[in-house]
């Protein structure tokens, strides 16, 4: 998703983007796990 991207790509230049992803992972929920992953790509 588009949303997701956009969310993980601006996040990942942040200093917080490691612990965010890892919780977003974590969450169970699709669509924020997405974004997670894509904060590490």
């Amino acid at each position: 998703m588009l949303f997701d991207y956009v969310l993980a790509v601006t996040l990942s230049e942040s200093g917080i983007a490691q612990d965010a992803a890892d919780k977003w992972i974590s969450s169970g929920d699709e669509l924020r796990m997405s974004a997670g992953w894509s904060c590490y790509c």
